[in-house]
């Protein structure tokens, strides 16, 4: 029944959270390779940092703003290292 209703914008809004999970994970943005291990513990981080916000009762569009902060976090650091 979904698949029968599907549009192509309906996946949007998903790239934040695949860049936050691989950069979490260790992938450079710089260049170079990453390790799926690392992708996948970035997935877990992600789904737990999700979940924190739904359980607390915070706004959806918080989410966003949380994951961009994640992102520059694990960007920033990684140049650092």
């Amino acid at each position: 029944m979904e698949m029968g209703s599907w549009w192509p914008i309906q996946e949007d809004g998903y790239m934040l959270l695949v860049f936050t999970a691989v950069f979490i994970g260790g992938t450079s943005v710089f260049g170079g390779a990453g390790r799926l291990y690392g992708t996948l513990l970035g997935i877990a981080i992600v789904g737990i940092i999700e979940a924190g916000i739904a359980s607390s009762g915070l706004s959806g569009d918080l989410t966003r703003a949380v994951h961009g902060m994640v992102i520059v976090a694990a960007v920033s650091s990684h140049a650092i290292l």
